[in-house]
């Protein structure tokens, strides 16, 4: 998922199942932006990109566990305007099967849903 020349802004996150799990903190709110760079003016990005990522928690509370996140951009292009959301469903799994405070689980889910409004620059 490469989208160059962009900016986008991300606003309005909704934070589900991650409260009161060790190592996690929960936001109700997020904002963020980010540029990347982009070569022809000519691409439409409309459509749905997705990816995974896998890692192993290497410091704090969660050394050791597993995270694996799903992601989703749904997207629509108008002319130069970008909006659409994005989604990252988190699975985190115990390394050592203690259970999460939260879940009361070796494991336990977070889904965090991001609005996205841009401008082709």
């Amino acid at each position: 998922m490469w989208f160059a020349g962009f900016r986008f802004v991300v606003i309005g996150a909704l934070v589900a199942g991650c409260a009161g799990c060790a190592g996690s903190q929960a936001r109700s709110a997020l904002e963020a932006s980010q540029t990347i760079s982009r070569s022809s003016s000519s691409s439409m990005i409309s459509g749905v990109w997705d990816g995974l990522v896998q890692e192993t928690l290497t410091e704090g509370l969660g050394a050791g566990d597993t995270r694996v996140e799903k992601q989703e951009w749904h997207l629509e292009q108008s002319g130069p305007s970008i909006s659409g959301f994005y989604l990252a469903a988190s699975t985190f799994t115990s390394g050592d099967g203690r259970p999460y405070v939260c879940s009361r689980q070796a494991s336990f889910s977070a889904l965090v849903r991001f609005e996205v409004k841009g401008q082709i620059q």
